[in-house]
């Protein structure tokens, strides 16, 4: 996930690293803490990276040649294929794309939005039987709330959800609906 993008304390035009700071300011903060480590090279200066200030540890890195990177990774993929296959499955439900954490962001999202807990959609399920209320099917069950209040009514199927959501919550049209089909089915009612 990426961070909280807000407008720094110190100046509004830059985004907040820490403390409401901008990084400028939040580096300044550090130093006059004496929280930011000199350099071993330049005591003048601050730490950059294993002891030493920026300029010299950009002198001090090998720079490696596009083919001599990839040689490295490749040696490394090749001895370390159970760690790779982790980290790719990592990264794919952790993208953006991935089908799984597009339903996780879509649940958390929709549970929120009507002020359920994992918890509360879980009891509701158990009270329902695992059941859609409706038609009883025992599908993957989804919230229902009233579109006025925004309360949540029960965990539905998606079927009897769209029902309800395209006959506008009106029981007068779903009776009508109900009426329409006895006539031209012929249906039984059994109570």
């Amino acid at each position: 996930m990426g961070r909280c993008m807000t407008a720094a304390t110190c100046h509004p035009a830059r985004w907040a690293m820490s403390r409401g700071l901008c990084a400028g300011c939040y580096r300044r903060w550090l130093k006059a803490e004496g929280r930011l480590k000199p350099a071993t090279c330049h005591p003048t200066k601050s730490h950059y990276a294993k002891g030493l200030c920026s300029e010299c540890y950009k002198k001090a890195r090998p720079s490696m040649s596009r083919q001599a990177q990839n040689q490295r990774n490749k040696t490394y993929r090749t001895k370390h294929p159970d760690k790779v296959r982790a980290a790719k499955r990592l990264w794919y439900y952790k993208s953006q794309n991935s089908p799984h954490n597009n339903d996780v962001k879509l649940r958390q999202w929709s549970l929120t939005r009507y002020g359920l807990r994992p918890s509360d959609v879980g009891a509701a399920i158990r009270a329902q039987g695992g059941r859609c209320p409706i038609c009883h099917a025992s599908k993957r069950l989804i919230v229902d709330h009233d579109h006025v209040t925004k309360q949540f009514r029960a965990m539905l199927c998606r079927n009897c959800n769209l029902m309800i959501g395209f006959a506008q919550e009106n029981p007068v049209i779903l009776a009508s609906a109900i009426a329409y089909l006895a006539k031209h089915k012929r249906l039984e009612w059994a109570s």
